[in-house]
């Protein structure tokens, strides 16, 4: 119920104060009361998740960190040694909350300055993203996640070197981001028009390939990266459950329904948005492939957020259009189902306040 409550807040206080000072106008300060209960949230759980001990323990100095020192996770180990001094393990998710969050409202920020709805993208954040769910169990990897997504959206078409210093920040925090660098190679791709069919074709073939060769695959590509260890282990030998990849349809669902809408009358707005949009589409592509992979699956965290961007898009400059809201209101109920009906793992809360 905690969930629905802080989305009902945060989204309603910012349909008034988008109102209130227009829709291109950002402002830290009136905007913050809508992103402070996701802190608290984050800061207040107990037992979300499958790592919430570990990281209670790492924050008590109880957990040796020589693995994620070998890793060149720095800024995490500073991050824990405050933690450690001040004596208090909670703060662990306190102080990782903020730096999520402050990013995160500067990615909202930036996504607003291109005229989109940030009552909208927050309630796509929520309905359509695992992101906010995840970060209470992947501290580590979250901040990380956040990082890489304001680099994206703020300098991956305009920076470069600004882009490669904030990856490199982020591999600090997890030093899976660190391969994230590697999209610059893929500039030229993401500004290629693609259409509907183009992208089922492309979908339907990822579905084969997941099926039928996925295990060759991501052996050959979690080989040649420090994370080989998880070679034959259980966490890289498990397939997804049935009925986690029926939660996951949706998402590529949405973003096929989508670019149809930007196939034919909506044409200009997703040349206007070209690089995000495709960006979505990459990570659609990258979660059909996960979903037969646990460590792909983790990487592909890092795009989750960009599902919501093709909806966020339409909605914004669309919102009249009847199959557009018939849409999200899909999207809500489904929420709604796995927050009310059938909460698992970080969707069912916890506080230790209760």
């Amino acid at each position: 119920m905690i969930y629905l409550t802080v989305l009902c807040y945060c989204v309603g206080y910012v349909l008034v104060v988008e109102k209130l000072l227009g829709y291109g106008r950002f402002s830290f300060v009136a905007y913050a009361p809508a992103f402070v209960p996701l802190i608290l949230v984050m800061a207040l759980q107990l037992e979300v998740g499958t790592d919430y001990w570990s990281y209670i323990e790492m924050a008590r100095g109880d957990h040796d960190l020589g693995w994620i020192r070998n890793n060149n996770e720095i800024l995490f180990i500073w991050l824990n040694d405050l933690v450690i001094l001040l004596g208090e393990p909670q703060l662990i998710f306190l102080f990782s909350a903020f730096i999520q969050i402050v990013f995160l409202m500067l990615i909202f920020r930036k996504l607003k300055s291109l005229q989109l709805s940030l009552a909208i993208g927050l309630l796509l954040y929520f309905i359509l993203t695992s992101i906010f769910f995840s970060s209470m169990n992947g501290v580590r990897q979250y901040i990380a996640v956040c990082i890489f997504i304001y680099a994206f959206i703020n300098y991956y078409s305009e920076n470069y070197l600004k882009y490669l210093i904030y990856i490199l920040l982020a591999s600090l925090f997890h030093s899976s981001a660190i391969f994230l660098s590697s999209l610059i190679l893929l500039r030229k791709v993401l500004l290629v028009k693609i259409g509907v069919l183009q992208l089922s074709f492309i979908y339907a073939i990822l579905v084969f390939i997941g099926f039928f060769y996925s295990d060759v695959l991501i052996f050959e590509l979690i080989s040649m990266t420090q994370y080989s260890h998880y070679i034959g282990t259980e966490y890289f030998e498990k397939n997804m459950e049935a009925i986690n990849v029926i939660t996951k349809l949706p998402k590529m669902l949405i973003v096929l329904f989508c670019a149809y809408y930007y196939s034919g009358k909506y044409l200009k707005l997703y040349e206007a948005n070209i690089v995000l949009i495709n960006t979505a589409y990459f990570s659609t592509g990258l979660m059909i492939i996960g979903l037969f992979s646990g460590p792909l699956w983790r990487f592909y965290q890092y795009f989750d957020f960009f599902t919501i961007i093709p909806m966020l898009v339409l909605m914004s400059k669309k919102r009249a259009d009847p199959l557009l809201s018939i849409s999200m209101a899909v999207l809500l109920l489904l929420f709604l189902f796995k927050v009310l009906v059938f909460p698992q793992g970080e969707y069912a809360y916890n506080s230790i306040l209760a």
